[in-house]
């Protein structure tokens, strides 16, 4: 029984490390891609062999990495959706309220919020 267990426990730190190994490999491969994106005009065309290059470089490896952190992307989403709600069910007064800031002041805040799920999917 022993043996199960420590094994079972074994199994799961390779698994461990190996997804912080895949992140790390995604993670480079999103930088070095976007640098190379925008550094090189003609990897933002369409290969014959390879297709549409930016999707490659770019879109493929967000794609992986929200699989790999899907936890935290819908931990992220889940807050924000119950965010949502309770701001909808607040009253007048409180929207009201809200409504006289400045439009830059109420974009800046969107814009954190959107930053703090790009930092969920890219740190770790």
């Amino acid at each position: 029984m022993r043996s199960v267990t420590s094994h079972a426990a074994s199994v799961r730190s390779i698994m461990v490390q190996d997804s912080q190994i895949a992140l790390r490999v995604v993670q480079t491969w999103l930088v070095l891609g976007s640098v190379a994106l925008l550094c090189v005009p003609a990897l933002r065309g369409s290969s014959e062999w390879f297709g549409w290059l930016p999707f490659w470089l770019v879109v493929a490896p967000i794609a992986d990495l929200l699989i790999l952190r899907w936890r935290d992307v819908v931990g992220v989403s889940r807050k924000a959706l119950a965010h949502l709600r309770r701001r909808h069910q607040a009253p007048r007064r409180a929207i009201s309220r809200r409504l006289k800031q400045p439009r830059a002041a109420r974009r800046s805040r969107a814009q954190a919020q959107f930053g703090h799920l790009l930092t969920a999917l890219l740190n770790r």
